[in-house]
């Protein structure tokens, strides 16, 4: 059998970057990301390891389905735009489907079809799925430099500017701890 070449990809904290796969897929990686993948896709399924956010936007290819693994859900792809946050320190993992369809299958679990404005969050503590319309431009914004938060916990809104710009930073009150 033939050995898949793969390469890993990191962007650390405060750096994005845009890396193109061999079946000239574009991916738009956020900070603190690793993405592994193969040099050359072969076999039936184009899978690309991701840890940290990413934007895919995917060649259209049906023999050879595109999925996107994380620790927290696989994201089968169907020819497509859209956002895949699955940090290993976040509270939950989410996919925001901008075109096309995509499939996630969170561990042993079904799978949800999502249409587009679609955002899938999975929570890493209840291991809850919930599906919801959503506003798409929120979830690709980092892409442009804007950062969105709605109702996220203070500590996540922190992790989320550290990573974005690379900096360290002290919340040094416990009033917003409840929440």
């Amino acid at each position: 059998t033939h050995m898949l070449e793969m390469t890993e990809c990191y962007v650390g904290n405060g750096e994005k970057q845009v890396i193109t796969l061999s079946d000239s897929s574009t991916v738009f990686l956020n900070s603190g990301t690793l993405l592994i993948y193969p040099k050359e896709f072969t076999g039936r399924n184009r899978t690309v390891y991701l840890s940290g956010e990413a934007i895919f936007d995917v060649a259209r290819d049906p023999a050879h389905p595109f999925i996107v693994s994380t620790t927290d859900f696989s994201v089968k792809v169907h020819g497509t735009l859209f956002n895949v946050s699955s940090y290993p320190d976040a509270e939950s993992a989410t996919t925001t489907l901008k075109e096309g369809s995509v499939s996630v299958t969170a561990h042993g679990m079904e799978e949800y079809l999502l249409s587009p404005n679609q955002t899938l969050s999975y929570s890493k503590e209840t291991r809850k799925v919930t599906v919801e319309q959503t506003s798409v431009d929120d979830a690709f914004g980092w892409k442009d430099g804007q950062l969105c938060f709605k109702s996220s916990s203070i500590h996540s809104i922190v992790k989320s500017i550290e990573r974005y710009y690379g900096v360290r930073v002290y919340l040094t009150t416990g009033k917003y701890d409840s929440e």
